[in-house]
């Protein structure tokens, strides 16, 4: 299908506008060859792959999540840590990121406390980060200063 850009709009904005869903965004940004955050030419067109729901924004209501008790962030964690804890998969991202008022690229505060979605979750794998008391922390970590100082050999970093 053919969506028509009205103003000056990111990639996700405009899909999420013109078809109700981000449920093709991926697919959608692969059809055209562009990125999800890209911005979008006013006046232009895009094809979208149409979701499966055909929801139409003007004539049903987009579904309210269910909010779980909060999360506290840890150090080194991201959204996407906290979106697979929670919910045992990434498919709930942009669910998170709409909880909690952050982008899905937004580093989360180490303390603070983050809410979930409910629906649909994969309750095998979130039982059993909870009976190992896992909690992913994939972010970006800073290495120490003296591995440097003393060589990356020194550590069994290299062979």
């Amino acid at each position: 299908m053919t969506l028509y850009v009205a103003s000056n709009q990111d990639f996700i904005t405009a899909l999420a506008l013109a078809t109700g869903s981000i449920e093709t965004l991926f697919a959608s940004a692969l059809l055209n060859g562009i990125g999800i955050t890209e911005y979008l030419d006013p006046q232009s067109t895009f094809e979208a792959v149409a979701p499966a729901s055909k929801l139409n924004v003007r004539e049903t209501a987009l579904p309210q999540l269910k909010p779980t008790p909060k999360t506290v962030a840890i150090e080194n964690q991201n959204l996407q840590d906290l979106t697979i804890q929670t919910s045992g998969s990434l498919e709930h991202i942009f669910e998170m990121a709409m909880l909690n008022g952050i982008s899905i690229t937004e580093t989360p505060t180490p303390g603070q406390k983050y809410r979930s979605v409910e629906n649909d979750i994969n309750s095998d794998i979130v039982n059993y980060y909870v009976a190992k008391s896992i909690k992913p922390a994939t972010g970006l970590q800073i290495l120490p200063q003296q591995l440097f100082e003393t060589g990356l050999f020194e550590y069994g970093l290299f062979e």
